[in-house]
């Protein structure tokens, strides 16, 4: 795939790379042999910088990172124009990118919500793409039973408010017609035969019990019947928030922040 880039900012640690599609913001670690090149991809409706504190952190420990931003999210753009297609492209460009910055790195990814559920997807979709790690994050892929009454307005014009924190949040209303992409995906997801490739390589869900718009117990479940020792369930070690979807904001904020990503680190370091 040919992609138009160039680099239009910098500062001492990170540099934005913009693309035609989609874009994306690298936080670029100094260390002189990187431990690897991790993708983040953010939820149906948040801005990429919900990945933000987790990337940093990344390259605090030796890890270049980029967030993308999804058709759709971008200043401009609106949901209405995303389908699960055009997100499925946005990371096959974004991965052209980083194979070409940095060819020779484990790549691996990182997805939250939608972004886990996009990240899983685009997996199955890319064979010849064998991921270092997968990291899932309260992925969007099993619903809890109120999410039928989603799926039956999806194929409607309507849109619904957006409860997001307003910093994270792209646009205050969030067209029913995301979601029916968002529905496409997992749909997907949960149909697909894993290739012996994608079953093992080392991918762990965390998730809190107590989350909101996923099903804990169905994407337990979900991980079980892989019956692959590459895959993990484990649980989000929380304290109480108002929104325990939102596992990623404002986390730096709270002491558990800390213990996650030396979590995550610790996985994305195992062989």
């Amino acid at each position: 795939m040919t992609l138009l880039s160039a680099l239009v900012g910098c500062s001492m640690n990170s540099t934005v790379l913009t693309t035609r599609e989609p874009r994306l913001l690298w936080y670029e670690t100094t260390a002189p042999k990187p431990r690897g090149v991790i993708m983040l991809v953010g939820g149906l409706n948040n801005r990429p910088e919900i990945m933000a504190p987790l990337a940093e952190e990344l390259q605090l420990r030796g890890f270049h990172a980029f967030t993308v931003s999804l058709t759709g999210h971008a200043q401009g753009e609106w949901l209405e124009d995303a389908s699960a297609e055009k997100w499925l492209r946005d990371l096959d460009a974004a991965y052209d990118v980083a194979r070409t910055r940095h060819p020779n790195t484990p790549f691996s990814t990182i997805g939250f919500s939608l972004g886990g559920t996009l990240t899983t997807a685009w997996l199955l979709n890319s064979p010849e793409i064998r991921a270092s790690h997968s990291l899932l994050i309260a992925p969007a892929i099993w619903f809890p039973g109120h999410a039928a009454f989603l799926r039956l307005l999806a194929y409607t014009p309507f849109s619904l408010p957006s409860f997001m924190p307003q910093k994270i949040r792209v646009h205050r209303l969030t067209p029913l017609s995301a979601y029916r992409a968002l529905f496409t995906l997992s749909d997907r997801i949960k149909t697909a035969t894993l290739s012996e490739g994608m079953r093992h390589t080392p991918t762990l869900v965390i998730m809190a019990k107590g989350d909101e718009l996923v099903s804990y117990s169905a994407t337990q479940q979900w991980i079980q019947s892989i019956n692959s020792p590459a895959w993990r369930f484990e649980p989000a070690d929380v304290d109480k928030l108002d929104y325990q979807h939102l596992l990623l904001w404002p986390r730096p904020l709270t002491p558990k922040w800390a213990a996650l990503t030396k979590r995550i680190e610790r996985f994305l370091s195992d062989s």
